[in-house]
Order: structure tokens, then sequence, then C-alpha cells
């Protein structure tokens, strides 16, 4: 792409797959969610509710998903890892 008097290269984001915001796993949305886990108040850096990721103090990431289905989970939450 030509901007102005430079050229720049444009690199298409990868695209994310649908993730619930209830459970926080991926393949559905919250209207379809039938997880008994309710994550809605969570941190997405470690999972504990009561703070979120910006102020979140917790030495290590965590993601509570890849946990839940027995992955190695030392990152945070929707990273490549996952």
């Amino acid at each position: 792409v030509k901007l102005g008097w430079t050229r720049v290269k444009i690199d298409l984001l990868k695209k994310r797959p649908i993730q619930c915001f209830r459970c926080w796993h991926f393949g559905h949305v919250r209207g379809n969610c039938r997880s008994d886990r309710d994550r809605t108040g969570a941190c997405f850096r470690c999972g504990v509710l009561g703070h979120t990721a910006g102020t979140c103090n917790v030495g290590l990431p965590k993601c509570v998903v890849c946990e839940d289905l027995g992955k190695e989970s030392r990152h945070r939450l929707g990273s490549p890892r996952c």
C-alpha cells in the first residue's frame, strides 16, 4: 500500500476463533453456553475474581481454559499458546 510518499507493507491479522465471555472457552458464545462456570467478573490474566488484568499483581499468568483442558497453563488467556 502506498501512503503518501512511502510504501507500507500490511500484514493481515489471523482470524481468531469465537470465544464465550461467560466461561471463556472457545467455539461458542455466551448465549449458547452450557458451562456451570461463570467467569464474567474474573481477571483475564490469572482467572481470579475481584480484579482486572490491568490491576493484576499475581506473579505468573495462568490460563484457566487450558488448565480446565489439562494443558500447560502458564500463559495469559487468549495467547497464541491456547
